[in-house]
């Protein structure tokens, strides 16, 4: 009989204590996120036996009864200057001072909904030092029938050679020293998914991403997995977040930043219609995006993003809104 996720639920966790940390992610900008997030982590992880470290830039911040370090790279710097350095640039900074063999990816605004088991964050952990060509297990849902179900590893798809977002921001555990060789020090996040995925293909590692049909037992349980909604988007509170906040009886000034609700349609926003043409082939040319994955993937890839880019404008179709779908279509990859 298989093993289930969890079912050492009696292993001990305190040898785990060294071998991975907690990383939150966050910016001074997101300060208003950390009490919300802290108090719900103290919530529904009290035994968390992991150290933690908030990514920030200049500020510190403490929350009774949890021990985080704020490892602050910038502090004696300005903040004109903060502004200046890329994301890349400051995870590569954080990185190069955690010497724990794993990291626990999470956000400041992944606000925890339900209980975090320990067990089966140990099992995870084991299973990456059976197998050290595992790069990943991450929370991102598989939708894709090419990422194969794991008999072994229950509850997750292994993500195909040529799978869309096999480096992803969502909540994850990785091998620390695959996360840092990934980034690059001019990417942002949004690159390092996109671009760093292409990085990926043939690179010999195994990603391991949630499978759909288990969204209801998470590991880390901070959305709703039928509508994708995390706690800010676009600079403001989502509906998620009020609601998760606001039945924890945590008071938030929702006014500082607004809210952004499910029926503005803001979430998945066509920036191709609505645009006079000039306008659409500015957004078609992407120089940035063009710049970006030139430094990050190379010649032939940025011919590859070209092409699709044009495939999109001319069309004004969203089937291939994806450049890893829409590239594997083309190459006929299954």
């Amino acid at each position: 009989m298989t093993n289930e996720i969890g079912d050492n639920i009696n292993r001990q966790t305190d040898r785990q204590t060294d071998r991975a940390i907690v990383l939150i992610c966050s910016s001074d900008g997101y300060e208003d996120a950390w009490m919300p997030f802290f108090t719900l982590f103290r919530k529904y992880w009290p035994d968390c036996p992991y150290k933690i470290i908030l990514n920030t830039e200049t500020k510190e911040y403490s929350f009774e009864g949890l021990d985080i370090k704020c490892l602050t790279p910038y502090k004696t710097l300005t903040k004109h200057k903060v502004c200046k350095i890329p994301y890349g640039e400051r995870m590569l900074d954080i990185l190069s001072k955690i010497d724990s063999e794993y990291i626990i990816l999470l956000l400041e605004d992944f606000f925890l909904r339900s209980k975090v088991n320990n067990s089966r964050i140990v099992e995870i952990l084991d299973w990456m030092d059976e197998d050290k060509t595992i790069a990943t297990f991450n929370m991102t849902y598989s939708f894709n029938d090419y990422d194969l179900i794991s008999e072994k590893y229950k509850g997750f798809r292994l993500a195909a050679n040529y799978s869309d977002f096999k480096q992803s921001m969502l909540a994850g555990i990785w091998r620390k020293d695959v996360f840092e060789k990934s980034w690059k020090k001019f990417e942002s996040p949004w690159e390092w998914e996109g671009f760093g995925t292409l990085r990926t293909f043939n690179n010999g590692l195994k990603y391991y991403l949630s499978d759909y049909s288990n969204r209801y037992n998470p590991i880390f349980d901070f959305y709703d997995p039928e509508d994708f909604l995390l706690g800010i988007t676009q600079g403001k509170w989502t509906e998620n977040a009020v609601n998760i906040l606001t039945q924890n009886n945590i008071q938030v000034d929702f006014d500082k930043r607004g809210i952004l609700y499910k029926n503005n349609n803001a979430y998945l926003p066509n920036k191709y219609t609505g645009k006079n043409l000039f306008k659409k082939i500015i957004i078609c040319l992407d120089l940035k995006k063009i710049n970006s994955i030139l430094r990050s993937c190379g010649f032939t890839w940025l011919m590859y993003y070209i092409r699709w880019k044009i495939y999109v404008f001319r069309h004004k179709r969203e089937e291939f809104i994806d450049f890893v779908q829409w590239y594997r279509k083309i190459k006929k990859i299954k």
